[in-house]
């Protein structure tokens, strides 16, 4: 047993080492203190024009706003406001305030985020990357060596996964941070269903399904679950195993899903709750790709989007590498013919998924899955072209000569493979619309896939021996995919990344935490707010339904985020916006945004210039937090939802005299029938402000409603004096609570249900799986 473990130890690091490699090797620049980021993205916009770090935007350049608009600065919030000693569960720079760890790309609680809680960010985010293409080529390779892969072949199958289309153009997202753990999930089945399903097994099975609900994105981990169930039944159902055996295993394995469902509930039980309160719906059908999206898979172009042929990037980027698709047919010559089955199976499943067919109608037949980007299957197809190219590289390296059958399945299969991809290559070059660089091009695609026809035909005729054949595949490959993935991501210096500007040193110093921004026309990216300590009424997320009904017709008409023209803003003259704090309007000159709000000195006083961007003041805009003093005609009793709308967007509603709620506070049912009117306001001091709590001490004449300019969300709590407090849902979708006249503290907290009940859950699975490890251990100590 002792020489096994060492021999496994050493296997265990000699990939790590050799995927550390890879990936130095794909992004080299961080070598001399590059970033792989798209600083282009942020700096590209008229408030950095005249910022020395500025990078101009490429037209057609690769999609990947998201990484520098929602990933980079949602790493920053968190990693700083962990920094500061408090878990953020509440996002209050975006969206008028959004809750943080619902949303599930949050992935507060993935572990490999750990690195943003301890180093500076532009090196937490690099050596993010570098462990995502350790990993996914390290899992890959255990699990090929697990089910017969040569070393060779396994590091091979490695190299395609860890640096394949999606998995290279989604870097630094969440389905790149949930995908990797396919290769996990498939070993853990493996050895649970298929070798022996002992305590160390179902605990790694249990681990392996949590993970990609923790990277922060249910969408791929919904994709690799249905593979790792599909994996499941065929390794439980092996040939000469009795039904009994079989579904015994399968029970296991179903005990496993529920205690992964169990570690993964601190983020479940909250994304649960915040599904239920966003605009976005599962109801929406996301099709299929369209038939020619296939020539991906021969592509290697991803410097565009579309890129010179005219494909999808980075949606249906699916290279991995030409003799990857030589060598996946040649898996059923491995002597476990069985697993290169599954795989092949799974290829044409996922094929019909992503481009149509009957596995696609039976997605769209199953709710929930209905609902999803299915498209994204892809990266399942790339993971066992992978598989099926390591057991292929393993197979002919067992090959030998007289083997006359298997030589003359190798032939038409290897030929037949090659005159398909050849076509595929030919029409990508009849279709391109413009040059690409060398590397990029049909040519490149044309030169590996000859190259790699060169090999597997030379082992064929014993003209390679085995040992120099392994060698020359990996080479091959790895030379391969390493030149495709390093030219997507630019690099750039640390001072490039989200510099100062002259508009940002405005509104940083104009009381940032007490006032809202609003970006009109796209005078800068979205969520840019997050990166400097601002606040925004707007942003780019799945928004909640309250605000997106809330700004309903001064927004644009979109599913999800939410940002406006200067031209609906002033179409309307009711009071929404004021309630949302919108103190500042940002505007520029390369569009109308600027002259139209010039044109209303009325209601918009220009207070900054510089260059072609402007800064607006709202003259009527509310404070973050105000008070409504009780008086006959102050406070409206709509219990309709629609009513309240329909009111909040009057032009005659006053927010400031009067509120909106759906029942009478019983503190103040008596007193506003006898009340006389009066403007009697209220002292109030903000005392405290972070993410997840707010303290004010309010002075008040009157008893009324205090009344906080922030989206009203299950899990906040209200405290006056200590004493909890019911909380109000104000003017449709902001958040309020009574008060008495007098001087009292007031502090609303954060604090869901969702995230106790999930927190709970996940330390009692935790305890679980302790419990499980420790008797596994013992086991095996025993055993030796």
């Amino acid at each position: 047993m002792r020489p096994r473990l060492d021999d496994e130890r050493k296997l265990f690091l000699l990939l790590i080492a050799v995927f550390s490699a890879v990936a130095i090797l794909t992004y080299f620049p961080i070598l001399k203190g590059k970033i792989p980021f798209p600083a282009e993205m942020v700096t590209g916009f008229p408030p950095w024009e005249s910022v020395p770090a500025r990078m101009v935007i490429t037209p057609g350049q690769a999609e990947y706003g998201d990484v520098a608009t929602l990933f980079y600065p949602w790493r920053y919030f968190q990693g700083t406001a962990l920094r500061n000693g408090e878990l953020p569960l509440w996002n209050p720079h975006i969206l008028s305030g959004s809750p943080f760890l619902g949303d599930t790309e949050s992935a507060l609680f993935y572990p490999i985020n750990a690195v943003f809680y301890v180093l500076p960010l532009p090196i937490a985010w690099t050596l993010k990357l570098v462990l995502n293409v350790i990993l996914a080529g390290t899992l890959t390779a255990l699990f090929v060596r697990a089910i017969g892969g040569s070393l060779p072949g396994a590091i091979s199958a490695g190299i395609v996964f860890a640096l394949a289309g999606n998995m290279t153009t989604w870097q630094s997202s969440m389905i790149t941070d949930a995908a990797l753990w396919l290769p996990l999930i498939c070993l853990a089945v493996h050895r649970l269903c298929f070798v022996r399903p002992g305590a160390a097994a179902f605990a790694l099975t249990a681990m392996a399904f949590a993970a990609p609900v923790l990277a922060g994105h249910p969408e791929m981990a919904a994709h690799l679950t249905v593979a790792g169930i599909g994996y499941a039944f065929w390794q439980s159902f092996a040939s000469g195993r009795g039904m009994a055996a079989a579904f015994g295993r399968l029970s296991v394995f179903a005990a496993a899903g529920l205690l992964a469902i169990g570690i993964a509930s601190i983020q479940i039980m909250p994304t649960l709750e915040w599904l239920g309160q966003i605009n976005h719906t599962l109801d929406f059908n996301w099709g299929t790709l369209k038939a020619r999206e296939v020539l991906s898979f021969f592509s290697r172009d991803i410097a565009t989007n579309p890129n010179s042929s005219g494909l999808l990037v980075p949606e249906s980027a699916a290279y991995a590498g030409g003799l990857t698709l030589l060598l996946a047919p040649l898996a059923l010559l491995h002597r476990n013919r069985r697993q290169a089955i599954f795989f092949l199976i799974l290829i044409v499943a996922a094929l019909q998924i992503v481009f149509g067919g009957p596995a696609h109608w039976l997605m769209d037949q199953t709710p929930v899955m209905s609902g999803l980007k299915n498209w994204r299957f892809l990266i399942v197809i790339d993971f066992s072209l992978a598989v099926l190219a390591g057991l292929g590289i393993s197979a002919l390296s067992e090959y030998q000569l007289s083997q006359r059958q298997a030589r003359r399945y190798i032939w038409v299969a290897t030929t037949l493979s090659l005159a398909v991809v050849f076509a595929g290559i030919w029409v990508l070059r009849n279709s391109r619309h413009s040059d690409v660089h060398w590397l990029q091009s049909p040519k490149s695609s044309t030169v590996f896939l000859g190259i790699g026809y060169c090999l597997v035909m030379g082992r064929t005729l014993d003209w390679l021996r085995p040992k120099a054949f392994a060698i020359a595949a990996l080479g091959l490959i790895s030379v391969d995919l390493i030149t495709y993935a390093h030219g997507y991501f630019p690099f750039v210096s640390p001072h490039q990344i989200y510099p100062d500007a002259p508009l940002i040193t405005f509104l940083k110093n104009h009381n940032p935490s007490k006032t809202r921004i609003v970006n009109l026309d796209a005078t800068y990216g979205p969520n840019v707010e997050m990166m400097y300590g601002l606040s925004a009424v707007g942003g780019w997320d799945l928004g909640l339904r309250l605000i997106k009904r809330f700004l309903e017709g001064i927004s644009e008409p979109t599913l999800d985020d939410l940002h406006m023209t200067a031209l609906k803003v002033v179409a309307f003259n009711d009071r929404r916006l004021d309630l949302l704090n919108a103190k500042y309007f940002v505007t520029n000159t390369y569009n109308e945004s600027y002259d139209t709000l010039a044109k209303r000195p009325d209601r918009f006083s220009l207070v900054y210039t510089g260059g072609s961007v402007q800064a607006f003041e709202n003259r009527f805009a509310l404070p973050r937090a105000f008070f409504v003093p009780v008086s006959e005609h102050a406070i409206e009793i709509l219990p309709d939802e629609d009513a309240q709308l329909t009111r909040v967007k009057d032009p005659t509603f006053d927010p400031e005299r009067a509120v909106i709620l759906t029942q009478m506070p019983p503190a103040l049912a008596d007193l506003s029938e006898r009340a006389p009117d009066g403007d009697e306001g209220a002292g109030i001091e903000w005392t405290h402000t972070s993410p997840n709590h707010i303290e004010l001490r309010v002075t008040t004449k009157k008893p009324g409603v205090l009344v906080l300019s922030q989206i009203f969300y299950p899990g906040w709590q209200v405290l006056v004096d200590q004493v909890e407090t019911p909380i109000l849902r104000t003017d449709y979708a902001l958040t309020g609570v009574a008060l008495k006249e007098g001087s009292q503290i007031v502090k609303f907290v954060y604090r869901p249900a969702s995230f106790r009940t999930g927190s709970a859950l996940t330390v009692a699975s935790i305890s679980i799986l302790i419990v499980v490890l420790a008797r596994a251990g013992r086991k095996g100590r025993t055993t030796r």
